[in-house]
Order: C-alpha cells, then sequence, then structure tokens
C-alpha cells in the first residue's frame, strides 16, 4: 500500500516553507500550512520580544483552523526554530491532533541555532500517538540564503519516505 503522504510546516519569513516544497517534491504528498488565528506583528523587534515571551511561557497560540490529517499514513511536520525549539503554532498542533497510527519525521529550519526542535517535536507527537520517523533534520538558512544542501534535504526526505 502506498503511503498518503502529508508535509504539515508552519512558516513565518518563508524558509520552513521552502524547506516543505523541497521535501513535497522528493517524496510528493501534500503541503499543509499551519496558521495562527492572530498574526504575529510585523516589526521584527516585537515579534522577536513576542516570540521568546511565548516560548518561555509555553503558550499555545490559537490556530485559524486545526487541519484534518486523518487520511495521512506518513507526515513530515516542519517549524522554524524559536529560542532552540518549535514555534509555538507547531506546540499547539502537535499537543493537540491525534496521531494514532500515523509516521512522522521532523524537520526545522534556524539561521545559526538548531537547537532541539526535532526532538522536541517528535516527544510531543509520540505522546498522541505517533511512530516517529529517524532522525530530525535542521536546515540552515543565513538571510534569504539556503545554507544545507538540497542534496541533504533530498536524501533525507527520501530515507523518511524509505523511497530508494
Amino acid at each position: 500500500m502506498k503511503e498518503k503522504i502529508g508535509i504539515l510546516y508552519y512558516s513565518l519569513s518563508g524558509h520552513t516553507k521552502k524547506a516543505a516544497e523541497q521535501i513535497q517534491a522528493v517524496v510528493g504528498g501534500d503541503l499543509i500550512p499551519i496558521r495562527t488565528a492572530r498574526a504575529y506583528p510585523a516589526d521584527y523587534e516585537e515579534l522577536v520580544e513576542k516570540g521568546q515571551d511565548e516560548v518561555e511561557k509555553g503558550f499555545m497560540p490559537r490556530l485559524a483552523e486545526v487541519p484534518d490529517l486523518s487520511s495521512y499514513t506518513l507526515i513530515f511536520a516542519g517549524s522554524p526554530t524559536w529560542w532552540y525549539t518549535m514555534a509555538p503554532a507547531m506546540h499547539t498542533l502537535l499537543a493537540k491532533a491525534e496521531f494514532s497510527g500515523k509516521k512522522m519525521a521532523f524537520f526545522t529550519t534556524h539561521e545559526g541555532w538548531p537547537g532541539k526542535g526535532p526532538s522536541h517535536m517528535a516527544a510531543l507527537a509520540e505522546k498522541r500517538g505517533a511512530e516517529t520517523e529517524g532522525k530530525g533534520l535542521a536546515i540552515r538558512f543565513s538571510g534569504a540564503r539556503q545554507v544545507t544542501s538540497s542534496e541533504e534535504i533530498r536524501s533525507w526526505a527520501a530515507d523518511m519516505a524509505h523511497i530508494s
């Protein structure tokens, strides 16, 4: 039976969306964006302050919509790194969605400090019934430039989806 693949991602700057699209190019499947009900501030300094406060307090923002993941057998989940972990929007989804019977693989994007986002994401998903696949991937960007090679992303995605 062919797996039905979903690529779930939260992206604020576009880096995580770009990584999700690269994974989709390898494994196929559906791109599933996560959006918060309320937008984050456009001002960078205000955004940084709000984001850090949310992570430190374990705040889970309300999502605009909780995606229906029931038909997927393999889910890639990606988030930007916020203070060495996943973004609060991804935390909300992973803490509340049901993942029983799902295989999941995790990736994060960062600009120099990868943190432990993939392992934190896996721990939350496992509490909600997921079977986690392999080691997560931290994808580095420097401004608009992707530092992690596209080949490394392709290889990781193929390995997680068991594609030769």
